[in-house]
């Protein structure tokens, strides 16, 4: 089997769990620490990490917590990107949750945001505020999924996204060079 697969198949399980059930099935399945060790890694009782580890195993069956579907992210990605550069601020935070986070990173080499964007609606202001209507743009496959391919000053920009009941939940935006070497061209 394809290791990227594998990989991939992995991370879609374990993002069912919330951050604590995720390390407490970790620790407990992959490395064998008891609930009291598991205890003291996350600052939980023994007893509440005993009830994250029953539920991480309950979860880790049921429905994942964000939507991995290809066709939903792709079509998420181009109705995000034609509302950007039509500056359709009330259509792009239709597709955003009420609660969406924009999260940036630059590197400190290109231009980015500093701190989390937070809300629909500043987070679409910001979103169309980075997109040009000429901006070269193209859809391209990123760890299994799509992602939008970007260059709004010539620079390539990545933007991937955690969809969670048909709307953009957070949106990822890489620009440092330093993380971009591997991506493909269109």
């Amino acid at each position: 089997m394809d290791r990227d697969l594998l990989s991939l198949a992995a991370i879609q399980l374990l993002e069912r769990l919330t951050p604590p059930e995720r390390a407490t099935y970790v620790l407990r399945t992959g490395f064998a620490y008891s609930f009291r060790e598991i205890g003291s890694v996350i600052d939980h009782t023994e007893a509440a990490c005993r009830q994250l580890f029953r539920r991480a195993t309950t979860r880790i069956g049921s429905d994942a917590r964000f939507d991995t579907d290809a066709a939903t992210h792709t079509r998420l990605l181009r109705a995000l990107l034609a509302a950007a550069r039509n500056g359709a601020m009330r259509e792009l935070e239709t597709l955003l949750a009420d609660d969406a986070v924009l999260w940036s990173d630059g590197g400190g080499k290109v231009r980015s945001a500093l701190n989390p964007i937070h809300g629909a609606a500043k987070v679409a202001r910001f979103v169309a505020g980075v997109t040009h209507p000429d901006t070269p743009a193209a859809v391209i496959e990123l760890n299994g999924l799509p992602a939008l391919l970007f260059r709004p000053d010539g620079l390539p920009r990545i933007v991937t996204l955690v969809v969670r009941d048909g709307r953009v939940d957070e949106l990822l935006l890489v620009g440092n060079p330093d993380k971009l070497g591997a991506v493909p061209q269109p």
